[in-house]
C-alpha cells in the first residue's frame, strides 16, 4: 500500500509542475513560407505555422520533413536563433528568417494570415 500511495503523489506532483509550467509558457503561432532552398531543406512547399514557446529559455517547433521538429533558443546577436545540432532557425521581425543545415540556406518570411502576420490558433500539425 505504501509504494502505491508514493506512486499516487508522485505523479499529482508531475501533473503539478506540468500545468505550472504550462501556465507560465507563453505561446505564439506565426505561418511563414520558404523560398525552393527552404523546401529543399525540408520545410513544406506552402505556408506552414511555427509555435513560439518562451517558456524554459524557449523553443520553436517547426514542421520539418512531415515531422514536428523542436529548436532550443540561444543567445543571437539580433532577432532569436533556435537550434538543434543540425537545424538552424534565425527570425528577426516579419523577414529575414533563415534556415540552414551545414552551408546550405534559405530564406522564409511571415504570411499575413491574421493581423501583423500572426497565425490564429490552431496550433501546427504534429507529426508523428
Amino acid at each position: 500500500m505504501g509504494s502505491m500511495r508514493r506512486g499516487f503523489i508522485v505523479v499529482a506532483l508531475v501533473l503539478v509542475t506540468g500545468l505550472a509550467v504550462a501556465k507560465d509558457s507563453k505561446q505564439k503561432f506565426v505561418s511563414y513560407r520558404c523560398d525552393a532552398e527552404g523546401r529543399k531543406l525540408g520545410l513544406p512547399r506552402d505556408s506552414f505555422v511555427v509555435k513560439y514557446v518562451a517558456g524554459g529559455g524557449g523553443v520553436a517547433i517547426l514542421p520539418v520533413q512531415k515531422r514536428s521538429v523542436t529548436l532550443t533558443r540561444v543567445a543571437a546577436g539580433s532577432g532569436a536563433k533556435y537550434v538543434d545540432g543540425t537545424l538552424t532557425w534565425w527570425e528577426k521581425g516579419d523577414s529575414g528568417t533563415t534556415v540552414s543545415k551545414g552551408m546550405e540556406s534559405g530564406s522564409c518570411w511571415v504570411v499575413p494570415d491574421g493581423p501583423q502576420g500572426w497565425a490564429y490558433p490552431p496550433p501546427p500539425p504534429v507529426y508523428p
